[in-house]
């Protein structure tokens, strides 16, 4: 079973959401690897193939060739890495890869995931919702040409639901949940 473990400052519906449809996306697409990184806060579909900076200034996203994308370190709260075993289930292993490392931007754009995590799938997921009253959940999913990536954003009205989607429908993600 795939789980998020909620941290001070998180709510518990939206951990409990997010936790659903990576546990139905693992399930669909069975990757041999999977990463769980937690991020400090919100962060926005920018970061959805976003690789680096052009003179301090431009982002350049590529959705074709994915790139790790370069949270500072300081922002990733957690990363978790867990390996398909024969009989389907994950289990958390110890892994010396660090996704996120202190570098320029500039360099940043030569971290393919094909090269990184050739094998892995690897979802992003936003801390401080209960004050935010919204989150976001990205994944980087690998396939026989690449990998695929979208983004959800998640708002809390009195309940946690779909704000916005890239790359992704709010019908996938329901049925990822309902997988998971």
């Amino acid at each position: 079973m795939i789980e998020l473990n909620v941290q001070p400052g998180d709510d518990a519906g939206f951990v409990a959401q997010i936790q659903a449809i990576v546990a139905g996306l693992v399930r669909v697409a069975a990757p041999r690897e999977l990463y769980l990184v937690r991020v400090d806060n919100w962060f926005g579909a920018s970061w959805l193939g976003f690789s680096h900076k052009v003179m301090g200034a431009f982002g350049v996203a590529h959705r074709r060739t994915l790139a790790v994308p370069p949270f500072v370190p300081a922002r990733v709260v957690s990363q978790r890495f867990l390996r398909r075993q024969p009989d389907g289930a994950y289990s958390r292993e110890a892994t010396t890869l660090r996704l996120h490392i202190a570098q320029r931007s500039e360099d940043n754009r030569r971290r393919s995931m094909a090269e990184v995590c050739p094998d892995a799938a690897v979802c992003w997921w936003s801390g401080q919702t209960t004050q935010n009253a919204r989150g976001a959940l990205m994944a980087y999913v690998p396939t026989t040409e690449g990998h695929v990536g979208w983004y959800a954003e998640f708002r809390k009205l009195e309940t946690w639901g779909v704000a916005r989607t890239r790359g992704v429908t709010v019908h996938e993600l329901a049925t990822y949940a309902a997988e998971g």
